[in-house]
């Protein structure tokens, strides 16, 4: 997961938040992957009402090659 300011940062501006697969920061990898499947928009990571971050498909795939 990176901040939204350095995800703006490196690929430009976060397309409308309720446009984009949204998850909890607890949900696991299995509910991201669903939610990457058939989505080119990156996941907004939800707390509180917020956006505290986000999980693109790239990251994802890292993460699950056991890359940081």
């Amino acid at each position: 997961m990176q901040s939204v300011e350095k995800f703006e940062q490196h690929s430009g501006t976060l397309p409308p938040i309720d446009t984009c697969p949204q998850a909890r920061p607890d949900d696991d990898l299995d509910t991201l992957v669903s939610l990457a499947l058939g989505q080119e928009k990156p996941i907004v990571i939800i707390d509180d009402d917020q956006p505290v971050g986000i999980v693109t498909k790239d990251s994802l795939l890292r993460g699950m090659q056991g890359e940081v």
